[in-house]
């Protein structure tokens, strides 16, 4: 395989994992708003969420990998849009748990 089909590869793993995480929430969302009437949609609502961000991250976070990878082994190889593709994965899936875990640091 070229790498530059190694990189749409990737590059599609990582859109992948941000539509995923994107329909998780709007799922979580969905099942939570009728939560105060009814308090025991809110777990199911995080196990709904819990169910769609795990594959998500590491389809997101393997294509991220796999990138990076295969762009430092070959410099000339370049796929309009993989630059920002990975800032939309850093935003979308790392800093969400990086403030959770500083917010739980906290507590």
């Amino acid at each position: 395989m070229t790498p530059y089909k190694k990189l749409k590869l990737a590059n599609a793993l990582m859109l992948f994992g941000v539509v995923v995480i994107i329909f998780g929430f709007y799922r979580f969302f969905a099942i939570v708003a009728q939560a105060p009437f009814r308090m025991s949609m809110a777990g199911e609502g995080f196990l709904i969420l819990g169910l769609f961000v795990i594959p998500a991250l590491f389809a997101s976070l393997s294509g991220f990998a796999w990138s990076l990878i295969v762009e430092k082994r070959n410099p000339s190889a370049r796929v309009p849009g993989t630059y920002a593709l990975r800032i939309v994965v850093f935003i979308i899936l790392l800093v969400p748990m990086v403030l959770a875990i500083f917010r739980s640091c906290t507590d």
